[in-house]
């Protein structure tokens, strides 16, 4: 229709971007350097581990930045093919599947409800402003809306649940009013 039209016209095309140089990426060789040292150099240990964990979820699992903040508490789980590992889910920030079969006032499950109701908060994906986090996911790997990380190698699932059994003690130490898993200390 006209408006169709009129709202393509309005918007207009989006120039393509091409590089004509490799990218550039981050030294392997200097990768475990800049975990112990430069991520883990902290003098307080809490933010460290806390760094180290985001660190290996962009290294080894493909994350932006971004998808590391909307981690939820819940959403990390004991590998059952390996005790040692953790299954990692990134649950979309609305429409995912609220934790702990949480229902809400009008039978809505999903995550949106479940912040409204239980901290009278709003996805950090529509917030505006420095407070606002994107989310870049249109596909979801289950029904429940998330995406399951994948490991590699498969022995940065062992090392995230180490530092990750330390974070969650530093964690519980303080008051906290949402499910986030990464705060600022």
């Amino acid at each position: 229709s006209n408006t169709i039209t009129e709202a393509r016209n309005i918007r207009g095309r989006r120039a393509v971007v091409s590089v004509h140089a490799d990218v550039i990426g981050f030294p392997e060789s200097l990768f475990e350097n800049f975990f112990r040292v430069g991520m883990g150099g902290s003098k307080y240990e809490r933010v460290s581990v806390r760094n180290q964990l985001i660190l290996l979820m962009m290294h080894f699992a493909g994350c932006r930045e971004s998808d590391c903040l909307h981690l939820w508490v819940q959403d990390v789980y004991v590998d059952p093919a390996n005790s040692d590992g953790v299954i990692v889910r990134l649950y979309h920030p609305e429409e995912g599947l609220a934790p702990d079969g949480w229902r809400g006032r009008n039978g809505i499950t999903n995550r949106a409800a479940y912040l409204r109701e239980q901290y009278a908060l709003t996805p950090r994906n529509r917030l505006t402003g420095t407070k606002r986090v994107g989310w870049k996911y249109n596909v979801a790997d289950h029904k429940d809306n998330y995406i399951q990380l994948q490991w590699f190698p498969q022995q940065a699932s062992i090392l995230f649940a180490q530092l990750w059994h330390r974070y969650i003690h530093y964690l519980a130490a303080i008051d906290r009013h949402h499910p986030y898993a990464f705060v600022s200390f």
